[in-house]
Parts: C-alpha cells; structure tokens; sequence
C-alpha cells in the first residue's frame, strides 16, 4: 500500500521499539524481519538516552519525550504483537510509543504508575489480565495519540510462537479490540492442591523471570515447590531501568525478588547457562540453581519419594491466570 501511494523505499525506516531493553544487533534484526527487508531499508535502534523530543504531559503526569527520528515521520505504523504482561495487563496498542520508543525519564514515570498503584492498594488494577482500569494501559494509549501514532498492528501468537490472529488500524480501537480476544485467548486456569509447579519460559525467553508470576499463582495455600525452566542461549535481557549492574550499580528501579513466600517451599532454577548477574535479581532465599533435568528430579525426589501432583505451564511468559488466580493472587499478597 505504501508503494501504492507513491512513497519510495528511501523514505521508509524501521526504528525497534525496545524501550529500555537493550540494544539489537543485525542478527537480531534479521530474525525479526528478514533479508530482504534488511537489504531494503534501514533498521535502528531506539536510544532512550539521546534524541528524545518533547511531546507533552499526559493526564497522569508522565512527561512524554519520544524517538525524534519517529517524531519527524509523516506517517507511523506500528507493528507489534500483544501478550499478557506483568504490569500493564497486556503488551501491544499504543505500548509500542511508551515505553517503547520514549525517553527514559518518561520510562521512569510510565513504570511508577504500577507502583504507586499497589503502594495505594489498587495492586488488583495491574498485573497480568488487568487492563480495563490499568493507569498504564491509560497512559501509553494517551501517548500513542499525543505521538500520532497513525496505524497499529498486533499480532496474536500460540505456543509455538506462530501467529493466530492478527488486529490492525487506528491504534486505540485496536487496542480493545485485541485485547478482548488475547484476554480469552491466553487465559489460564489454576490447578488445585499442586505440590509442584513447572514453568517453561519460551516466548520471551530472555525475560524468564516473567515465568514466575505463574508459578507462584498456580501453587496452593498448603505450599509447594517452584521450578523455572530458564534455557536461553543469547542469555537474559539487559534492561536500563530495572537490572543489575554490578553489586552497587542498580537501574533506577531495580527490585530484587528476594521476598520469602511462605506457600513457596523451594525455588528451583533449571538454567544451562551460567550467568550468575541473574542471582542479583532473582535471589529468593535458599534458591537452587541446576544446570540439567536430572538434577531437578533428584532435588525434587527427596521431599517426593512417592510421587507428586505436577502442575505443568508450558510457557510462563504468555499465559496468565483467569480471574479466579488473579483473585487468588491478591488475596495472598495482600496478606
């Protein structure tokens, strides 16, 4: 349709709406896109430090600094995908301005939304699932207008990371109209009296921390035992707001997952790769960290000599519990 009207491939670029994650390289890239894309047009990063131009405040607050190279196109169309998320309820819609190409102060205030809510006790209006009175749902879908983001393309994904549905035009719309069917679509129910939960990170298996929020939900009140599968060969992605980098080196909100959760017994972290900045964050007390299954099975034969009941979640990062989990999870941390 762009040739169609006459815009030339010289007048296309492709910006990668990475947000505070850090920086792809050209193997990345082709992945994502493909050759002939690659051959065709160029393809940047986005720099959430530098080239950042005022757009304006939003109702919450966020003063919203965005890509300047994005702000200069006459014409932006966004090309994403849509999954539960830790904070936002779903990805996609107009996430793809904030915080994807914004600038990291506006990161920084985009993400304090979610905290503030569950300082204020309004933890059940975020988290994955919850996106009707989500204030970052609110305050990405504000800046995605303020930016004038023109077009959105989502992308509904299964198991195997394939496309299964696809959601396409002006952003807002879009938005609730994909997320209406995602909401269905990746919704899980918890399995009862669970001893043991076994979480796959594979959609976003960089980000396999995601993977714990469903471990945690899916184990009942008597307690249990949480392993997380976290098998990524390029490693765990670098995030400027929330990782560790070094032992006095943090991101401005850095947050260990260090808390002692009573109904979890023991933690277990099946990971081939060594990569022990990982502890720094994911460093629940009395973590057991194991290079192969066999290892697993042997900790785990210990405490279950005659068997166990398994819950088994094929993949952490882009399922998420129904309503019932979600009510099970914020009675538990709100106790």
């Amino acid at each position: 349709e762009l040739k169609a009207a006459d815009i030339p491939d010289l007048a296309i670029s492709f910006i990668c709406a990475s947000g505070a994650h850090g920086a792809l390289s050209y193997l990345d890239f082709h992945k994502k896109l493909g050759a002939e894309v690659m051959h065709k047009f160029p393809v940047y990063n986005h720099n959430p430090y530098e080239n950042c131009s005022y757009v304006g405040q939003t109702s919450q607050g966020t003063k919203l600094y965005v890509n300047s190279e994005v702000m200069s196109c006459d014409l932006k169309i966004g090309i994403g995908s849509m999954a539960p998320h830790p904070q936002s309820g779903f990805s996609g819609g107009g996430k793809i301005i904030l915080p994807g190409v914004s600038g990291m102060d506006s990161i920084d205030a985009y993400h304090r939304l979610e905290i503030e809510a569950r300082e204020t006790g309004r933890g059940n209006i975020v988290g994955p699932g919850n996106y009707t009175e989500n204030p970052l749902v609110k305050d990405f879908n504000e800046s995605a207008r303020m930016a004038s983001l023109d077009f959105k393309i989502d992308a509904i994904f299964n198991g195997k990371g394939q496309a299964c549905a696809l959601f396409v035009g002006e952003p807002q719309t879009e938005y609730f109209k994909a997320v209406e069917f995602a909401a269905s679509h990746y919704a899980t129910r918890p399995v009862p009296d669970t001893d043991i939960a076994v979480v796959n990170t594979y959609s976003k298996g960089n980000e396999a921390i995601i993977g714990l929020i469903m471990g945690i939900m899916m184990l009942t009140e008597k307690g249990g035992d949480l392993v997380l599968i976290m098998d990524c060969p390029a490693g765990q992605v670098v995030h400027y707001l929330l990782s560790s980098f070094g032992q006095v080196a943090k991101g401005r909100l850095f947050s260990a997952v260090n808390f002692q959760l009573p109904w979890i017994k023991r933690m277990i972290v099946l990971s081939p790769q060594s990569e022990k900045s990982m502890a720094d964050w994911l460093a629940i007390p009395g973590t057991v960290w194991a290079k192969t299954w066999p290892e697993v099975l042997e900790t785990l034969k210990q405490d279950y000599p005659h068997g166990a009941k398994v819950a088994i979640v094929p993949d952490g990062t882009i399922q998420y519990l129904s309503d019932m989990g979600a009510s099970i999870m914020s009675k538990k941390f709100l106790e």
